[in-house]
Parts: structure tokens; C-alpha cells; sequence
């Protein structure tokens, strides 16, 4: 049994980039967070791709927005076509910040810096760690978690879940996770591309995937980063195509 019932200590689910932020400055407050993840490590691909200003600000204090800035590129104007036709401008150099723009930077980039600076601070992600269920109790929390196939308790004063769309800490909780669904195929790549238009782009090409009963239009948008080349987060949306044929067409056009 793992026991972290003592003062102020707190457990965190889910080592993305919020749970590992929050554990770090707790950490830095001097706050002993227990962080967990199902996962075995980190993820490897972008997923999503842009910081903002306020994120920035918040993370000053810990050391990581230098480190997030000297990877990632500023993009002050943010721009959005079909073709050749621009449908969207949004310009960031007016945000009442110091940083008056959106950093492009990948997030599993973002995440590694992040993970960098709780293990400098003494703080380490148990890995592979899955919260099966918990208890709440008058002054506690009392946690079931999975650690390499055997069952363990976790006890703590705080349970924060920074898990996800499908949190288990927010379905045990029963808060509600509002919103509408759109039912939509897409794939999303990291490739390495040309393209004659800037990084703070987001372009909409159309085009047609020939397959070998239907034909079925596609979207592609893509937006850049990195400063060794010309490395895009390409997002396809696909019609009328099942998801693995999806994956499979869609790879193909990209």
C-alpha cells in the first residue's frame, strides 16, 4: 500500500500538460503531489500545437516559458484560407501581455519541458498508474490504483483530475461534460512540407481521394513550427469514409 495520507498532500491523475504543470508548482511551493498516468510514457506526436499568452504567463514563475520560447516560434498574426482567398485574420500583437502572440510548439515538446522542470524539482510521473476508482471520505480521499497489474491504495486530502475528455475522475465525481458532438473522420500526421505560404498560415486545400468504389472530398490544414524546418501538424477531415479507410486514404494524400 501506498500511503500518502499526511499533511497537504495531494493526488493528480493524468500527466499532460496541465497535471504535469500543476504538480510542478506544487512542487515548487513545496507542496509533495503524488502524479500519476496510465501510460507508460509520454506521447511522441504533436497533437496539438499553439500556447497562448496567458498559458505563458502562468508558467513564467517556473522557469518553463523561456525554455517553451527558445523551441517554439511566434506567430503574431494568425491566418486562416480557402486557396487563395484569406476567410480569417486574427492578429495577437494588440493581447494586453508581454507576449503578444501564439507560440507554435508541439505538444509532447511541451510536455517534456514541462516533465524537465518537476523532475528538477525533485517531482517524477508513476508511470504506468491507473486510477480504477476512489472513495471520498470525511477528511480524505481513498484511491484504487493499478500499478504494473496489481491493485494499490492511494490516500490523499486532494484528488485533482487532469485526465482527459474521458476523465475517470470527473465520471466518478459525476460532473457533467457538456457540449455538442459532431460525428467527423480525420487524421491527423506530423509531416515535413513546402508550401509557398508562411508558418502563421493555416491554409484549407481541397481535394478529392479517389477510392475504388466512391470519391469523397477532404480538407487539409496544417500549421507550423519548429525552427530546424518546415515541420506541420497536418489535419485532415474526411467524408462518407470509415475510420480505418479513412486513415488509410487520408495518409496516402497527405
Amino acid at each position: 500500500m501506498l500511503d500518502v495520507e499526511t499533511e497537504k498532500k495531494i493526488l493528480v491523475v493524468g500527466a499532460g500538460p496541465s497535471g504535469l504543470a500543476l504538480a510542478a508548482e506544487l512542487k515548487r511551493r513545496g507542496v509533495n503531489a503524488v502524479i500519476i498516468d496510465q501510460h507508460p510514457a509520454g506521447a511522441n506526436t504533436s497533437r496539438a500545437c499553439v500556447v497562448h499568452a496567458r498559458t505563458m504567463e502562468v508558467l513564467e514563475p517556473l522557469g518553463v516559458t523561456r525554455d517553451l520560447l527558445a523551441e517554439g516560434v511566434k506567430v503574431p498574426v494568425f491566418r486562416i484560407r480557402d486557396r487563395d482567398r484569406a476567410l480569417l485574420t486574427i492578429d495577437f500583437s494588440n493581447v494586453p501581455s508581454f507576449y503578444r502572440f501564439t507560440l507554435m510548439i508541439p505538444q509532447n515538446r511541451v510536455e517534456q519541458i514541462l516533465l524537465q522542470h518537476l523532475e528538477s524539482l525533485g517531482g517524477n510521473v508513476m508511470r504506468p498508474c491507473k486510477l480504477i476508482r476512489f472513495t471520498t471520505l470525511p477528511s480524505l480521499v481513498e484511491a484504487q490504483i493499478q500499478v504494473n497489474g496489481s491493485n494499490q491504495s492511494i490516500k490523499a486530502q486532494w484528488l485533482i483530475g487532469c485526465d482527459g475528455m474521458h476523465s475517470t475522475v470527473r465520471e466518478q465525481s459525476g460532473i457533467a461534460f457538456s457540449g455538442g458532438e459532431y460525428e467527423a473522420s480525420f487524421v491527423l500526421a506530423d509531416v515535413s512540407m513546402d508550401w509557398p505560404l508562411g508558418r502563421e498560415e493555416v491554409p484549407d486545400k481541397r481535394r478529392v481521394l479517389l477510392d475504388e468504389q466512391l470519391s469523397t472530398p477532404a480538407q487539409l490544414a496544417g500549421y507550423g513550427w519548429g525552427r530546424g524546418g518546415p515541420l506541420y501538424l497536418a489535419i485532415c477531415w474526411v467524408g462518407g469514409l470509415p475510420y480505418g479507410a479513412a486513415i488509410c486514404r487520408s495518409g496516402q494524400a497527405v
